[in-house]
């Protein structure tokens, strides 16, 4: 067969069955059925719909993992070509489709050679968008249950040119953490502010506040960072000086050092502005996904 061909019939099967995080049993199915037929040992639920396939050749111990997502984004398909999402609500719109494709591609041409000497993993991991599918199969024995002396994986980006790859030694993608920020207040009557405390005002200094955590601390060039408010909430009404604030958003870094600093630099400006203004607060800061960071040796 030509393989390049094959690539793209599996990735318009794959683009034309999209299916979200830890629900993609139609495409682990497909997926499973190929490797097989390569003749490549299939281990499945690993982190739930994820898979490992392995393929050893000779007697070295030594051993590598390729890695791919597969799983598709709930949005709906636009597009009208043949094979468009039959799938209501959802996409193959990061192109997760055409990386379990290539990895396949990967599987089945190396399952035609014999002059590599060890074993080779293919990891198709669930779940990508969700933030959760590579912690559920590293929970599930990835490490333990098999020695891997190094692991790649690839990421397509749209406007580089064909052909070529960017790699870095070191942080490749960004670490996501979300934060949220309550400023309470007594509340009051709109037309009698002065019997009451009012939280909109000291949330309203708190947004830009919390930018110049990264544009006044952070070195942009050795510590680029992004902090947004995505969300703000109130219990009040037109005529109601609310008692609650909810300021909620998201941060992203790409280093373990960075992220313990945006967090404490959060409450630093939350704890300042709520004490000035003799109001309380609570605050929440989570890690979502840890940073992407290369070892520089394999690279």
């Amino acid at each position: 067969m030509i393989l390049s061909n094959k690539i793209v019939e599996w990735r318009h099967h794959l683009h034309a069955i999209p299916e979200i995080g830890f629900e993609e049993e139609a495409t682990s199915d497909f997926i499973a059925q190929k490797l097989e037929e390569f003749g490549i040992e299939v281990v499945r639920g690993i982190g739930k719909t994820g898979m490992v396939g392995i393929l050893k050749r000779g007697t070295s111990t030594k051993s590598i993992a390729l890695r791919a997502d597969f799983d598709a984004l709930p949005i709906e398909e636009k597009n009208d070509f043949c094979y468009a999402s039959k799938n209501s609500g959802m996409m193959h719109g990061c192109g997760h489709d055409g990386h379990a494709s290539m990895l396949l591609g990967a599987a089945y041409q190396l399952s035609q050679q014999d002059d590599f000497d060890g074993t080779v993993y293919f990891v198709f991991q669930p779940a990508e968008e969700q933030g959760t599918g590579a912690k559920a199969m590293i929970e599930d024995g990835l490490f333990t249950r098999w020695k891997m002396d190094a692991i790649y994986a690839m990421h397509n980006l749209p406007g580089e040119d064909v052909g070529s790859f960017l790699i870095s030694p070191s942080s490749v993608m960004a670490s996501e953490n979300h934060f949220k920020i309550e400023v309470l207040a007594d509340g009051g009557h709109a037309a009698m502010p002065h019997l009451g405390s009012d939280p909109v005002i000291a949330a309203c200094n708190i947004v830009p506040a919390l930018q110049t955590i990264i544009t006044r601390n952070l070195d942009a060039i050795h510590e680029p960072a992004v902090l947004s408010v995505t969300d703000i909430k109130t219990n009040g009404g037109a005529n109601v000086i609310p008692t609650i604030v909810t300021l909620t958003g998201d941060t992203r870094c790409f280093s373990d050092e960075t992220q313990e600093y945006i967090k404490g630099a959060i409450e630093r400006v939350v704890s300042g502005i709520t004490s000035a203004a003799g109001l309380d607060y609570n605050y929440e800061f989570s890690n979502c996904v840890l940073s992407t960071i290369n070892d520089a040796k394999n690279v």
